[in-house]
């Protein structure tokens, strides 16, 4: 029978009509953090943007490609090549929305 996750709201197969969560995290979370709560929907961003929260936007996601840029040279080994993925990644889908 399918049901609703209480805590992360998602749908699963349950094994027992009596079933809550969908998974050991989700129940270890109702537990730690008190009572479960079910999403209403997606979360609201309030109305339209703006043409001038979009350029901020947009001037955000830039610095932090540029950020990502400069991590990728000081962070540990293990962290660098993420890093130049994310920044490559991010100027790459700006580019070719022509936006930069």
């Amino acid at each position: 029978m399918e049901k609703v996750c209480s805590v992360c709201g998602c749908v699963f197969e349950a094994k027992r009509s009596t079933a809550k969560y969908c998974s050991n995290r989700c129940r270890q979370r109702a537990f730690n953090y008190g009572k479960p709560v079910v999403p209403d929907g997606p979360p609201s961003l309030g109305g339209p943007a703006t043409f001038d929260e979009c350029v901020d936007a947009l001037n955000e996601a830039i610095a932090v490609a540029n950020r990502f840029g400069q991590l990728a040279n000081t962070a540990p080994r293990k962290l660098r090549p993420g890093f130049l993925r994310i920044s490559d990644g991010l100027v790459y889908l700006i580019k070719k929305e022509g936006w930069l």
